[in-house]
């Protein structure tokens, strides 16, 4: 299970490299319909430690994905 996010999310320089990285990969598949690429981050060992403060549950294994379309 994976949950999508804001591009917000990862800062600056990493959504420009990833919203980069996805054009490149769809300029070489040589599509030129729209179509949409997920990006997995990382957990932000911020929000952990924030979520272990408040208390509330941390989900297991579950990815976070940052849906770009290109």
């Amino acid at each position: 299970m994976t949950i999508s996010t804001s591009i917000n999310t990862v800062g600056v320089v990493r959504a420009t490299e990833m919203i980069q990285s996805a054009r490149r990969d769809a300029a070489l598949a040589r599509d030129p319909r729209p179509h949409t690429v997920s990006v997995e981050i990382p957990r932000l060992s911020d929000t952990l430690a924030l979520e272990r403060d408040a208390g509330r549950p941390q989900p297991g294994s579950q990815r976070r994905v940052v849906d770009i379309t290109v």
